[in-house]
């Protein structure tokens, strides 16, 4: 796939993942009908912590980083399953008008300061329906498993450890900033591991058999 196409594609996906993020939030909401609530009573002893709005926040440019990257530096292979990855959120988002959640976590005083300030923003933009699983948590791990896989990255041998601490914080700050239940974010994590597994680890692991088997067969000759 050539770049032109790559970003083109990458264009194409966004679009539709805002136009369906936007339908969410405009049709899904806590007053929707059977709406599910996801909390749970480890959600009680997880403190509010403002101050995790900043790593909460740095899962946007985790994400332009690596959009604005991989159609420059990935292998067709290492794109294809990038943007296989990225699908699966698109399926995210559709499970959300078919099981429709929330969650009541959200804190009644939020401190008077840049972090609180930032949280009520948030807040005012992100109604607490379309939680379950996080996208938040599942997008912040196909960018690490992306960095993992991409052979460009791995040149620099901080890049993997790097990413996978970053999700790891934006995944946490999910639940210290009460934007998500522990629930939304094991499922996020289930799904990231499924998803992972299926586009990424076991499509590798046959590949590399197969090349190993085909070079085999011309030694053999």
């Amino acid at each position: 796939m050539k770049t032109k196409n790559r970003i083109i594609s990458l264009i194409v996906f966004w679009l539709i993942y805002g136009a369906l993020f936007i339908l969410a939030e405009h049709f899904i909401t806590m007053s929707t009908p059977g709406i599910h609530i996801m909390d749970v009573p480890l959600d009680e002893k997880i403190p509010f912590i403002e101050h995790f709005i900043y790593p909460y926040l740095l899962w946007f440019p985790f994400i332009v980083a690596l959009n604005l990257t991989m159609p420059f530096v990935s292998t067709a292979r290492e794109f294809k399953q990038f943007f296989g990855l990225l699908l699966v959120s698109i399926g995210v988002l559709c499970f959300y008008f078919i099981y429709p959640n929330a969650q009541t976590l959200r804190p009644e005083g939020i401190p008077d300061n840049i972090s609180g300030m930032l949280i009520a923003r948030i807040e005012k933009t992100d109604n607490p329906a379309n939680v379950f699983p996080s996208l938040h948590v599942y997008i912040s791990f196909l960018l690490a498993a992306t960095v993992c896989n991409t052979e460009w990255f791995r040149q620099f041998k901080w890049c993997a450890p790097v990413s996978i601490a970053i999700a790891a914080v934006i995944s946490a700050s999910t639940v210290f900033v009460k934007q998500h239940s522990i629930t939304d974010v094991f499922g996020g994590l289930i799904l990231s591991v499924i998803a992972i597994l299926v586009i990424v680890v076991i499509p590798n692991i046959k590949n590399k058999a197969a090349n190993k088997s085909s070079d085999d067969f011309e030694e053999a000759e």
